[in-house]
């Protein structure tokens, strides 16, 4: 026989009132229920009002829609079971039939057969393509392979999907207005008095999500981002944002034996002048009787060097010219 599903007449006129264009009152889809026929194969009709031997009423877990093709998931977990799902019907938040289907003979093992039997069953139904249709979905869910591959997409991309922020690179930290053409995933440190889009998310981390919608996080102090724009990682401290890891940038310990200065990269010497060091010299070392940084002269490392009887230098230069 030909397996099919059919709005009965209340989800005739439920759909009607769903396309109304005047006054549209949302089909509101709630459960479904599944049933053995009485131990035959069912023939849906339109005037039916209940199964004809409901043996289970299962809250929905999900649903697609394709144009006017309705795919409704619902859950038998391992506490139903015990009969053979002959047909299948959708109810409303009243109870009332919406759409009723017979169904490929199926059986559904309970709890008692020492077997955890779990089926998901799909229905397809159609209705208008501008029919408002909502789903209530409550109870026990699992999910896809899909669903999981995407949510863990999600937490690359997606700046408010973790429980915790992650380290972000924002496109800049400079603007106060939303980008006029923005690409799905970029972030943006808001800059004080926001406006437009942004408006009341100064200081915040904006990223754009697609369909003119962006998704708003306040960093915690203590968090940091790379900037774009200029290279540097910075790291909130208060109402401040610090760069913490410059990049060709004014930070680095430089000394002259003058006193300490900076310069932007130690990295790179060319362009510098050479000159031999001197005893005099300041270089910098960690005291462990401080745990902390000290400085001390050429000559003083000199003399630690020639007082020890088992100890040799490594000198080794790291640098570009």
């Amino acid at each position: 026989m030909a397996f099919n599903a059919i709005p009965t007449l209340a989800g005739q006129a439920a759909i009607a009132a769903a396309i109304d264009p005047e006054n549209p009152v949302p089909l509101v889809l709630d459960g479904m229920v599944v049933g053995d026929g009485n131990g035959n194969p069912i023939m849906p009709v339109e005037t039916m009002t209940q199964l004809v031997n409901q043996r289970a009423t299962v809250p929905l877990a999900a649903f697609t829609r394709d144009g006017n093709k309705l795919t409704i998931d619902a859950i038998l977990d391992e506490t139903i079971g015990g009969f053979t799902i002959r047909e299948v019907g959708i109810v409303d938040t009243n109870g009332v039939l919406m759409f009723v289907a017979s169904v490929p003979e199926t059986e559904k093992i309970g709890a008692s057969a020492s077997v955890e039997d779990i089926l998901t069953l799909g229905l397809i139904v159609v209705i208008s393509d501008t029919a408002n249709v909502i789903l209530q979905s409550a109870g026990t869910t699992y999910a896809t392979h899909d669903y999981v591959n995407q949510a863990i997409a999600n937490l690359r991309t997606n700046i408010a999907t973790p429980l915790q922020m992650y380290h972000i690179t924002v496109k800049s930290m400079a603007l106060a207005a939303a980008p006029v053409s923005p690409t799905p995933g970029d972030a943006y440190l808001i800059a004080a008095d926001a406006t437009g889009t942004w408006a009341g998310h100064s200081g915040q981390i904006a990223q754009y999500v697609g369909a003119a919608t962006w998704i708003f996080v306040t960093p915690p102090n203590g968090f940091v981002v790379s900037n774009a724009a200029d290279g540097l990682v910075y790291q909130k401290r208060g109402a401040d944002w610090t760069p913490i890891l410059p990049a060709n940038a004014a930070g680095w310990l430089q000394n002259n034996g003058a006193g300490v200065k900076t310069w932007s990269d130690p990295f790179n010497i060319k362009g510098l002048a050479s000159r031999d060091i001197s005893k005099a010299d300041l270089v910098p070392f960690h005291s462990t009787a401080i745990d902390g940084k000290r400085q001390t002269t050429v000559d003083n490392f000199a003399a630690l060097i020639s007082q020890s009887d088992d100890l040799f230098a490594l000198m080794y230069f790291l640098g570009r010219v």
